[in-house]
């Protein structure tokens, strides 16, 4: 019963995702730039906050127009794999195979990126493009992944410690060694005999 609650509250997590990306999406051409550039002035007044003051105003907005589309690729990756990740951990929760959690998490991501860029395309400046489509599909699949080797590597290290515990168990108990002292020596000790 945990477990289905754990996994309907990660599942509305990633519907809440879903719905904040398609409230992204639906800014026009304008809004949607405005925001690329205020996240990479952002960037470059955090990574070098001197070289941004000393800086003029054409070298700024170069700056910015150099940073905006990397900026907002990288934005459309991370959030389709914290998607990724989201609904992996929801089906996790749930008694599927292995291959089947990371196939339902992948279709749903695969169609959240259709359906957003195809709404994207009905907006005013803005066009739904193939590329981004398979560049949220790519950063679906690598956040699904993330979490498949972490749950491996968890099955490993709980399965080594368990198989160290068990050896220990199965030890057979260590016999004593019985340990001989040395006689004391009589009280003629250290007399040499002699013929």
């Amino acid at each position: 019963m945990a477990k289905k609650a754990a996994s309907l509250i990660i599942f509305i997590a990633a519907a809440a995702l879903v719905f904040t990306m398609f409230i992204f999406s639906s800014q026009d051409d304008k809004a949607s730039s405005d925001l690329s550039r205020d996240v990479s002035r952002f960037i470059a007044e955090t990574v070098n906050p001197s070289y941004w003051k000393r800086c003029g105003s054409t070298v700024r907005e170069n700056i910015l127009d150099f940073m905006s589309l990397p900026v907002r690729k990288t934005a459309h990756f991370a959030e389709y794999a914290l998607l990724g990740v989201l609904l992996m951990c929801g089906f996790m929760c749930l008694r599927f195979p292995m291959p089947l959690r990371a196939l339902y998490s992948f279709l749903i991501c695969a169609a959240a990126a259709a359906a957003d860029e195809y709404h994207q395309s009905f907006v005013s400046g803005r066009a739904g493009m193939v590329a981004d489509v398979l560049l949220d599909i790519l950063g679906g699949a690598c956040g699904i992944l993330l979490v498949i080797i972490l749950c491996l590597a968890g099955l490993y290290l709980i399965g080594h410690i368990r198989l160290k515990k068990g050896a220990r168990r199965r030890r057979p108990p260590e016999q004593k060694k019985t340990q001989y002292r040395a006689a004391p020596p009589p009280d003629g000790a250290g007399t040499e005999f002699r013929a």
